[in-house]
C-alpha cells in the first residue's frame, strides 16, 4: 500500500529508506516537513597499549582466521609481510573503517589510520626496521646483577670457609705443599670477595653503579623486553664501540628488591643507581671513559671477574 492511496495514519519517517545524498521530505497533514540525512560517521580508533609482539601476535590471530589459506607466523614470518597483517587489523579490529569506508574515501582512511597507528606505535615509523629481531626485543639473559653478587659472595664465602679447614688439617700433618696450594686459594678467594664487595658497597657519593660488559653486539636490557618507546637516548657516546647510550624511561629491578635504570650501548650495560649518575663517568666530549669494575657477561649467563 502506497503513502498516496493510504486511507490509514501516514507512515514514519523512520520506516522509509533514505538517500543519504538526496534531499528527503515527508508530508503529513497536509504540511510538508523537511529531513535531515544522517551525517557521515568520522573515523575512530581505539589502539591497545601493548607490546610489539603482543600486537604482531593478535594480528597474526586474526588474520590467520581469516585467511587460512595463507597462514602468517608471528615469530618468524616477514616482517614485509607482518606489516600487512598489521595494517589488515588496524584496520578491520581497531577502527570502525568497515563502518564509514566508502569508494570515495577508502584511500585517505586507509592513510589516516596508518598516521595515527604510527604516533601510537612509533616501531612501525621505519618499516625496515624489524622490532622482533632488534637487541630490545629479542630474547636476552635476565641479568639482575645484585642476585649475581650475592650468589657468588655465598660460593667464595663457602670455599673460604672450607679451605681454611683444610689448611687446618694440612698445618697439623705438616704437609707443605698442601699449605701452599690452600694458602693460595684463600687468598685469591679473599681478592675476589674484596672485588664484589668494591662493586656494591656505597662510594663517596652515597650509591654504587653497577657496569657490566655483555658484548652481544647489540643493546642489551637485562633480559627485559622493552619497544622504543620505553627508551630515551642518552648526549653520551661509547668509546669502545662508539655507540650512542639508551636509558630506560623506569628502572627495572635488579635483584635484592633494588630498581635501577639501564643504560646500555652495544658492548656494556650501566645499572644506575641514580639516575644520569653516569654522567660523571664521561668526559668533556661526551664518551664513557671512566670506567669503575665492570663484571663481564658470558654466553653461559655467568658474570666472570
Amino acid at each position: 500500500m502506497s503513502m498516496r492511496n493510504a486511507t490509514g495514519p501516514p507512515l514514519k519517517a523512520g520506516r522509509r529508506r533514505l538517500d543519504p545524498g538526496a534531499a528527503q521530505s515527508i508530508t503529513e497533514s497536509g504540511k510538508t516537513y523537511p529531513i535531515t540525512p544522517p551525517a557521515q560517521a568520522e573515523l575512530a580508533c581505539s589502539f591497545p597499549r601493548w607490546s610489539p609482539e603482543a600486537v604482531i601476535a593478535e594480528a597474526a590471530r586474526n588474520w590467520n582466521l581469516l585467511h587460512p589459506s595463507r597462514p602468517f607466523d608471528p615469530a618468524g614470518g616477514s616482517w614485509t609481510f607482518a606489516c600487512i597483517v598489521i595494517e589488515a587489523w588496524l584496520r578491520h579490529a581497531v577502527s570502525n573503517y568497515d563502518m564509514v569506508c566508502t569508494p570515495e574515501n577508502r584511500s585517505e582512511l586507509q592513510k589516516e589510520i596508518k598516521r595515527r597507528a604510527r604516533l601510537a606505535y612509533p616501531w612501525l615509523v621505519n618499516k625496515e626496521i624489524d622490532p622482533r629481531g632488534s637487541g630490545n626485543a629479542g630474547r636476552q639473559p635476565i641479568v639482575r646483577p645484585f642476585d649475581w653478587i650475592g650468589h657468588y659472595l655465598a660460593e667464595l664465602s663457602s670455599h673460604r670457609s672450607a679451605a681454611m679447614v683444610a689448611l687446618r688439617n694440612a698445618k697439623r700433618k705438616n704437609e707443605r705443599q698442601d699449605i701452599q696450594t690452600l694458602e693460595a686459594e684463600i687468598s685469591e678467594a679473599d681478592r675476589q670477595m674484596q672485588t664484589l664487595y668494591r662493586m656494591v658497597m656505597p662510594d663517596k657519593h652515597g650509591e654504587r653503579d653497577v657496569f657490566i660488559l655483555h658484548e652481544r653486539g647489540d643493546y642489551c636490557w637485562a633480559g627485559n623486553r622493552l619497544s622504543p618507546n620505553h627508551l630515551e637516548p642518552l648526549p653520551i657516546t661509547c668509546r669502545n664501540c662508539a655507540a650512542r647510550l639508551y636509558r630506560t624511561k623506569r628502572p627495572v629491578n635488579v635483584g635484592g628488591g633494588i630498581y635501577y635504570h639501564v643504560v646500555s650501548c652495544r658492548c656494556s650495560m650501566v645499572f644506575e643507581a641514580r639516575k644520569w649518575s653516569i654522567a660523571r663517568y664521561a668526559d668533556e666530549d661526551g664518551e664513557l671513559a671512566k670506567l669503575p669494575p665492570t663484571l663481564r657477561l658470558s654466553r653461559t649467563n655467568n658474570p666472570d671477574n
